[in-house]
């Protein structure tokens, strides 16, 4: 289970958060039909992106504006996981509605968030492409469709007529594994789940570490996802670092 821990100590666990998401989404795609991929909307002289709108619900860096706003932008006095439910359903049009008090703070926070996860992976994939030109080998790291993107797959390449795939990840910090020297503990930003992608990168504004993600005989990857961090084989790091 991948728990997603949040100011002033909420801690929700895996099934609490995809309810809470449940309940944001269907109220966004009650109000907005957004479609992935849909065109920009006009609506009250307000331009909204359907992608912006999709990619509120699962919002960490939203959800946790909302648990503690040093800024006072959005007042909620939440202290805990029940106040965090009560006050998302109870201001679902202030908070998700175009013509809600606190909408154009929430939809500013998650477009910078975008906007910034798109440069993170643009300069992931530059790099990525330089590791393996340095290998003898030219590829081209592309963006996947959108639904894939939904998906987990933040870019792709081909090569010898094979697709393989690639996933981003903000990282917080890196470290040999106590309990296992073989192993690096990568903590990194919001919720993990499992990498289904044929590589990881992990990258913050210093460093960037490419990790091959294999399967083996029973298709299981070689990742391991626990909620905050990552497990890792230190033998699948292709780059001792970015920088």
């Amino acid at each position: 289970m991948a728990n997603l821990t949040l100011p002033r100590g909420i801690v929700l666990t895996d099934e609490e958060r995809i309810k809470l998401v449940s309940i944001i989404r269907n109220y966004i795609y009650s109000v907005y039909r957004a479609k992935v991929g849909g065109p920009i909307m006009v609506i009250d002289s307000k331009k909204i992106d359907p992608d912006i709108l999709t990619k509120i619900p699962n919002n960490r860096t939203m959800l946790a504006k909302l648990c503690f706003d040093e800024r006072n932008e959005i007042v909620t006095g939440i202290r805990n996981k029940e106040d965090l439910f009560r006050f998302v359903s109870d201001n679902l049009f202030d908070l998700f509605n175009h013509k809600g008090k606190y909408f154009n703070v929430v939809y500013s926070l998650v477009t910078a968030t975008s906007d910034k996860g798109d440069a993170s992976e643009q300069k992931s994939f530059s790099y990525f492409e330089k590791v393996a030109a340095s290998r003898g080998l030219q590829v081209n790291v592309t963006k996947p469709t959108k639904f894939e993107d939904i998906g987990g797959i933040d870019g792709q390449f081909f090569h010898q007529g094979k697709r393989f795939t690639i996933q981003v990840k903000p990282l917080h910090k890196m470290e040999s594994y106590k309990n296992d020297p073989g192993k690096y503990i990568v903590f990194c930003d919001g919720v993990l789940k499992t990498i289904n992608c044929d590589y990881l990168i992990v990258t913050n504004d210093t460093d960037i570490f490419i990790f091959r993600n294999p399967k083996d005989k029973k298709g299981i990857r070689d990742i391991i996802s626990y909620g905050s961090y990552f497990l890792v084989g230190k033998e699948k790091l292709l780059t001792e670092n970015g920088s």
